[in-house]
């Protein structure tokens, strides 16, 4: 039997604050309106991220539980929002919305005693985003529960009196569509009207009306969701006896010979500079033969030290392992330098883009998790994945607040100026958006060759930002000159 549903004052509130939130959704995130534009959502989707958080705090009210977790995920959410609202580059700013929607709803979770796994595990983030979809579309009935039982005795009239206006509305557009064909002065009346339903188009507001109100209601069901009864604690999982030490130190130990004979034969190729790069066929040849496969390999020893440091035996062959792990760390370390290296050499030729400077980026958060997971394995109470996480979190709202587009357009452009590359592509200059705007017009007043080029590029990212509809505006739309 289903439980009567009643609302009190904040569901209805919160009822409504859905609403507005879904109108704001579907106008900034409309599927038609993202095909028709340049532009990934900026202030629009900064004013419905910071909305949904808010909306969520105040609806969990005095039962959130604002810890220093919960508190900084939120923060974290906040700041990717907002990002949006500032920076222009595009592909930054799609995953900046991705990363408010996971920081959100974890942050959100937490708050509401729903985290299963808090942060001490990796499995967090799936299991976060698996209670998201459960979440918008688990209480889709609630709404409609609460409609059936609000009125008490005059529920039965009240119901009446809808189907009543329901079926009228379309007899009365029968009959006065018969009549004002019957008669032209009763149909002049309706004139005005039949004109805005002409322009109102109907079908596509009909559409609008039906998936704002579903998206209303999925953002309520997942308040709803929120705002219940935590669920009763589990029963706490019996602690690992851990897997024998002699696996671990095999694959660990053969790592070291492989590595250890690489970089014996190898040193002088590894940071052989430019006359390498040009033996093994180019910048661009030498880069690609080279720099992911050593990532690779990076990933695959830091995957090997922490599977050690987290399912490995506490026994006599421990030491072992853990002396073995440190080399390979060491050995690493190198491999991780011939990257960076290889990658300054075709920075150094053809300059910086958002993917290599992103790639060094990635190199250091691998160093980071690689030096994490040796010290786990020498520290076995270090909570590996809160500190990783927190660590990837905090270089990623960094590394949008750094700039890095206008970093990116300002070294191509002083480095050309420099003699230290050859080119400067200006197309690509111009895709990065109004943080290019000012090392293109340094660029128009200083090289005579690319100056209509980085003129024209200039005048053409300001053209088109005064473009954008207003969900799609950033701070540096205003500021680029």
């Amino acid at each position: 039997m289903n439980k009567k549903i009643v609302f009190t004052w904040r569901e209805w509130v919160a009822l409504g604050l859905s609403l507005v939130l879904a109108a704001l959704f579907a106008h900034v995130f409309g599927f038609l309106r993202i095909l028709d534009t340049y532009f990934t959502p900026g202030a629009g989707a900064a004013l419905f991220g910071l909305g949904l958080l808010a909306v969520g705090d105040w609806y969990l009210g005095k039962n959130a539980r604002r810890d220093v977790v919960s508190v900084l995920l939120m923060a974290a959410s906040a700041l990717t929002a907002l990002s949006c609202a500032i920076f222009s580059n595009q592909p930054l700013g799609l995953l900046n919305l991705a990363a408010c929607w996971i920081t959100g709803a974890m942050g959100l979770a937490r708050m509401a005693g729903k985290d299963r796994f808090g942060l001490d595990r990796w499995q967090v983030v799936p299991n976060t985003i698996g209670q998201f979809f459960k979440a918008i579309f688990r209480n889709f009935d609630k709404p409609f529960r609460a409609l059936g039982s609000a009125g008490g005795k005059n529920r039965g009239r009240t119901l009446a009196v809808l189907i009543g206006i329901a079926t009228a509305i379309p007899v009365l557009a029968v009959v006065i569509a018969l009549l004002s064909s019957a008669d032209a002065v009763f149909g002049g009346l309706f004139d005005s009207v039949a004109d805005w339903l002409v322009t109102l188009n109907v079908p596509r507001t009909v559409w609008n009306v039906f998936r704002t109100v579903t998206y209303m209601l999925m953002i309520f069901s997942a308040l709803w969701y929120l705002a219940r009864p935590r669920p009763k604690a589990e029963a706490p999982e019996k602690a690992r006896t851990g897997a024998p030490a002699a696996p671990f130190a095999i694959v660990i130990i053969l790592l070291d010979v492989v590595y250890a004979i690489f970089v014996f034969i190898q040193i002088a190729f590894l940071f052989g500079g430019r006359e390498t790069a040009r033996m093994q066929g180019g910048f661009a040849e030498y880069a690609r033969t080279g720099f992911f496969q050593l990532v690779a390999v990076a990933l695959i020893n830091a995957a090997a030290v922490l599977a050690s440091a987290v399912f490995m035996r506490r026994d006599r062959g421990g030491a072992l392992v853990r002396w073995a792990a440190l080399l390979l760390t060491a050995l690493t370390a190198v491999i991780l330098v011939s990257a960076v290296w290889r990658m300054s050499l075709y920075i150094g030729e053809y300059g910086l883009s958002m993917l290599r400077l992103g790639t060094l980026v990635g190199i250091a958060l691998i160093a980071t998790g690689l030096l994490l997971a040796t010290v786990k394995l020498w520290r076995p109470r270090l909570r590996f994945f809160p500190v990783f996480f927190a660590v990837c979190l905090a270089a990623w709202i960094g590394f949008n607040y750094s700039n890095p587009a206008r970093f990116i357009a300002s070294y191509n452009v002083n480095a050309y100026m420099g003699g230290r590359v050859a080119t400067c592509d200006v197309d690509y200059l111009q895709g990065l958006g109004p943080e290019a705007v000012a090392p293109l017009r340094f660029l128009a007043e200083n090289s005579p060759e690319n100056a209509e080029r980085a003129e024209k590029a200039a005048d053409h990212i300001i053209e088109t930002a005064k473009e954008a509809h207003w969900t799609e505006w950033r701070l540096f739309f205003s500021l680029a000159k």
